[in-house]
């Protein structure tokens, strides 16, 4: 598989997990086109709010993040004088935001 058609692959495969009612769907805005500054993969809304996700397909990774999230739903990661990153599984944050757009 090339790269374009793997990240391709994970695209589809992070929108087949997303509830149907955000209607999130693949798009092509790479930085620069049109003007842009910022790019994503895949647009949705929950509750109203716009959602933009950008995907990065990691071939092995992430073993260390993936053995701490074994006992764990979430896995805060800090790193100093910059903003705390949270790691979940996909289906944990479509159960965590879908709670809160009821």
């Amino acid at each position: 598989m090339s790269r374009k058609s793997a990240g391709t692959y994970s695209e589809n495969k992070v929108v087949r997990g997303l509830p149907a009612s955000w209607a999130a769907h693949r798009v092509d805005e790479r930085a620069g086109q049109l003007g842009k500054t910022t790019s994503c993969d895949i647009v949705g809304s929950v509750g109203g709010k716009p959602l933009r996700i950008e995907v990065k397909r990691v071939t092995g990774g992430f073993k260390r993040l993936r053995a701490w999230m074994a006992p764990v739903d979430i896995v805060a990661v800090d790193e100093p004088h910059d903003s705390v990153l949270v790691v979940m599984t996909l289906e944990k944050f479509v159960e965590l935001v879908s709670r809160d757009a009821d």
